[in-house]
Parts: C-alpha cells; sequence; structure tokens
C-alpha cells in the first residue's frame, strides 16, 4: 500500500517541474491519505493551485503525468473550483507541499 510519506516525498520532488510546465503554485494533499485513512482502493486527492488555469486537456494531462509517477490513481481538484463550505473542510485536513 502507499504511504502519505511517499506521496508526499515524490510530490516535494515533482512540484519544481510542475510549477515551470504548468505554472501549478500549491499543492496539497486531502482525503483518506491526509486522514491516514487510505486502503490500497483509494485515490489519492490532491488539491492544486494554478497562477495560469490550463485548459481541460492540460489540467487531464496533468493528472495523467502524476498518476503514472506516483504509480497510483490520482484524482486532481482545483482549489479555484471549490465552493466556500467544501473548500475550508478540506484545508482542515489538507497536508501542504
Amino acid at each position: 500500500m502507499v504511504s502519505l510519506d511517499y506521496v508526499k516525498s515524490h510530490m516535494r520532488d515533482l512540484k519544481p517541474y510542475l510549477d515551470k510546465k504548468y505554472s501549478v503554485s500549491d499543492i496539497y494533499i486531502f482525503g483518506s491519505f491526509a486522514r491516514g485513512e487510505q486502503t490500497d482502493e483509494s485515490d489519492i486527492d490532491l488539491l492544486v493551485d494554478f497562477r495560469k488555469t490550463p485548459d481541460l486537456l492540460t489540467f487531464i494531462e496533468i493528472e495523467e503525468f502524476l498518476s503514472k509517477n506516483l504509480h497510483h490513481k490520482i484524482d486532481l481538484v482545483p482549489k479555484r473550483k471549490l465552493k466556500a463550505q467544501l473548500k475550508e473542510q478540506i484545508m482542515e485536513e489538507a497536508i501542504a507541499i
């Protein structure tokens, strides 16, 4: 099973590339991984903020890139698209990269 430490380590390594290529400014882990409740079937929930909002195809490209590099399914969520109440709840458990 993939661990939180594995995800954090790999995301720290990938962050400079994501920033340079896709203008990713902030990345947070949330959901079951952040709470320590992940299972073998859990996807990795990542909340991302962009300096320049990507188009849909680029967004999918980022998600696929991360899935391949982490060897795990990724659920990528743009921070700007979250409603205030949901954003507040997610940010309470989120782990910044």
